[in-house]
């Protein structure tokens, strides 16, 4: 696996997290040789965005009709150490 240049220890980092959420890859969003197209991470950092918020009561508050607050995602980034295939 290829060294991402922020993170010295992967293993380390990755266990710091308290919050998983598995995703299948579809067929559809792969290409003819079966690797994931790469605009498609976004959408499942957006998808385990969402069941985090879940998990932690907020889409409650922000889907609500006397909510006037909306968590926005200012920047978003993927370093792509490898190719992701289809199943």
């Amino acid at each position: 696996m290829s060294r991402i240049s922020y993170i010295d220890n992967i293993k380390e980092w990755s266990n710091g997290f308290s919050f998983k959420h598995e995703i299948k890859v579809r067929f559809s969003e792969t290409d003819m040789f079966g690797h994931l197209n790469n605009t498609v991470p976004f959408t499942y950092f957006e998808e385990a965005r969402i069941e985090y918020f879940n998990s932690m009561g907020f889409m409650v508050d922000w889907s609500s009709a006397e909510s006037d607050e909306i968590p926005v995602v200012a920047d978003l980034q993927c370093d792509y150490i490898q190719q992701v295939f289809f199943n």
